[in-house]
């Protein structure tokens, strides 16, 4: 009982007895790679049901059925979902090139028991309920749509996971592209993100910021309050040519995905307010010298949160483009200062800890 660990009473053996689950660090069986290798290609529905999927390797198994294996997701709110990573094949939902992904957004004992409804099963997954004495306990009465699932109503199972490539999307008012030296302090960018009434800024540095063809633009996100809440592993930030005016992983092919924030020197992580995160980009060749705007995307929802610019080439032709030597130059001296300001930061990430430290251990040998 409580903290007293449970031993084997077999002569001879003594041992500790666990769960017969694999806890969270420990090896997977043998049997789990040799089964997946032998079983995703060949199943024809793939069911999520109650998970974040965030732990590898079971996060990835999403991604390890044929392609035109349908994949429904029972859960609470949307996870696992594509990043714009031409290698990432991760769930689809509400994004233009959704073909085979959809959801039902609630609790797995009401998903299941509708989908048994629909498929006049509901009698058998009782009967199953009642064997099993499960805590859930049976029932017969049949799953309101618009109760259990809000979020899908008034469409219900008819619910459409893919966003229409010629919607429109309703973007924000753009905000100033700001410009400031690398020295500015952490707390004017934090100011200016409290101060603009969307709880957002983005500065670019000026000196890792050339606004020309193959040139960069590097800086950084400050969110806070109802941003810093928000914030989760699929949002990015997306360098965008100024006649996007849909999302695409076509518009998004020039983006950062933000993954663990960055905190003020002594900020507690877990109670902080406020979180910054690195971006730098390479304005690429083929867009020509249209202005380009930085989209804050959360892909969660497949909607444009925050926006900035335009960035306008100024005084600059399609001859001023930077060549492959210059842009490399200019890229590691973005990279080098960069990492100067990730390390004046606090409670850095492990990600960016292990990054810092790998650079300082390459410069002392």
């Amino acid at each position: 009982a409580g903290n007293t660990p449970v031993r084997c009473t077999k002569p001879d053996c003594g041992g500790l007895i666990k769960p017969d689950i694999v806890f969270f660090g420990e090896s997977l069986p043998p049997r789990f790679q040799d089964a997946i290798k032998a079983d995703m290609p060949r199943a024809d529905l793939l069911i999520i049901m109650g998970t974040s999927l965030t732990v590898h390797p079971f996060a990835s198994l999403v991604e390890m059925v044929d392609p035109t294996c349908p994949r429904l997701l029972l859960n609470m709110k949307p996870v696992g979902l594509r990043v714009p990573d031409p290698n990432d094949d991760g769930l689809r939902l509400r994004q233009p090139e959704n073909y085979r992904d959809v959801m039902i957004e609630g609790t797995c004992d009401d998903a299941v028991r509708a989908i048994c409804d629909e498929l006049d099963w509901r009698q058998e997954l009782e009967e199953h309920i009642t064997a099993f004495e499960s805590k859930v306990g049976p029932s017969l009465t049949p799953i309101d749509w618009a109760a259990a699932f809000p979020k899908m109503a008034p469409h219900g199972i008819k619910y459409n996971w893919r966003a229409a490539e010629d919607d429109a999307l309703e973007l924000p008012p753009p905000l100033e592209p700001l410009m400031r030296p690398e020295e500015v302090h952490i707390d004017e960018i934090e100011k200016l993100a409290r101060g603009n009434g969307t709880d957002a800024a983005f500065v670019a540095f000026e000196e890792y910021t050339k606004l020309t063809l193959g040139g960069s633009i590097a800086g950084l996100l400050c969110l806070v309050e109802s941003a810093h809440e928000d914030w989760e592993t699929t949002h990015c930030l997306a360098l965008v040519p100024h006649r996007a005016d849909s999302l695409s992983f076509e518009v998004l092919k020039n983006a950062e995905v933000l993954l663990e924030p960055m905190h003020k020197e002594g900020e507690d992580s877990d109670s902080a307010q406020l979180s910054f995160h690195q971006v730098a980009f390479q304005i690429p060749y083929e867009d020509g010298l249209d202005p380009f705007y930085i989209w804050y995307v959360n892909n969660t929802t497949g909607k444009v949160t925050h926006r900035w610019g335009p960035f306008n080439f100024d005084g600059t032709t399609a001859e001023d483009a930077v060549d492959d030597d210059d842009a490399h130059e200019l890229n590691s001296a973005l990279l080098n200062g960069m990492d100067e300001i990730i390390a004046s930061m606090g409670d850095l990430p492990a990600h960016l800890r292990e990054a810092v430290a790998a650079d300082g251990a390459e410069e002392s040998s």
